[in-house]
């Protein structure tokens, strides 16, 4: 069921019109934004710190810097809009939580998620299946080669889907 503001449904207003809300402290407006980006938002958090635990923790943390950095977003300034504004301040705390615990960077599902299914026989597997996930492994494998700054790339490129604009925000 949309949120209905003075008449006006939040999931009609653009990006920029809910910041301006959020600037106002409108609760409203910070659940559109939460509806329209948390899930991908946990994603890639997720993908960042490898562990489901720190990123709804970092997802959590994100959204009250939004709610409390919303006056200061200028929606001329920058490019990307709100959009890539969201996403740098997710990545800052990624950066800055990894950074503070000493892990690796790392950007895909740990895998002790896999472990028992690369214990199975291979050849029970459809081959379809199997493909796939040989395909996965040699991406991870390739991902873990690129230095991180070029994995953050390819991860909001290719995973998140922003453009290359909202990406150099």
């Amino acid at each position: 069921e949309p949120v209905i503001l003075s008449g006006t449904r939040m999931d009609e207003k653009s990006d920029d019109e809910l910041m301006a809300l959020l600037a106002e402290r409108s609760a409203p407006a910070l659940h559109e934004v939460y509806h329209r980006y948390g899930t991908r938002l946990g994603h890639f958090l997720q993908r960042l710190t490898r562990s489901p635990e720190i990123s709804q923790e970092l997802l959590q943390e994100l959204f009250v810097r939004v709610w409390f950095a919303a006056s200061g977003y200028a929606p001329g300034n920058r490019p990307g809009g709100a959009r890539a504004w969201i996403y740098t301040i997710a990545l800052n705390l990624a950066r800055d939580e990894m950074s503070r615990k000493r892990y690796a960077y790392r950007y895909l599902e740990p895998e002790a998620a896999d472990a028992e299914r690369r214990h199975r026989d291979l050849d029970a597997e459809p081959p379809a299946r199997h493909q796939r996930r040989e395909e996965c492994r040699a991406l991870r494998a390739a991902l873990q080669r690129l230095r991180p700054h070029l994995r953050e790339v390819v991860v909001l490129k290719n995973l998140q889907q922003l453009t290359f604009v909202e990406i150099a925000q």
